[in-house]
């Protein structure tokens, strides 16, 4: 069965032609292979002001290690959107101690994810 066809706002029937180096060419897919993005999604995030980081070496952690961070991961969303909706309900009575907790919860996130990936130019984003 065939994919069905995109929305004519959605397709993508144009191209855009750039002459460059073999130089600039050799970079430009060193660069989109250390991304893990093609040449064409890497211009495209570019072109639209994303940021675009290297891919995270996943050989650093064990599957495990790997499983460990995502349970952490599942927990915290949990508790967040429950904090959120208690907010949002008035059932919360001690807001100024739940958002120090929150601000403790950023900074040793932020720690795993640059320990994780981190920043190329040594600063944080």
């Amino acid at each position: 069965m065939a994919r069905p066809k995109l929305e004519d706002g959605k397709r993508r029937d144009h191209t855009i032609g750039v002459r460059v180096s073999s130089q600039e060419r050799d970079e430009v897919h060193k660069k989109a292979a250390g991304t893990g993005l093609t040449v064409g999604k890497l211009t495209r995030q570019l072109w639209s002001g994303h940021v675009v980081r290297p891919a995270i070496d996943r050989g650093r952690f064990s599957v495990e290690e790997r499983r460990e961070l995502h349970r952490i991961g599942v927990n915290l969303n949990q508790a967040v959107r429950a904090l959120a909706q208690a907010v949002k309900d008035r059932r919360c009575r001690n807001v100024p101690k739940l958002t120090r907790l929150a601000r403790q919860i950023r900074k040793t996130a932020l720690r795993i994810s640059e320990r994780v990936d981190p920043p190329a130019n040594g600063t944080r984003t």
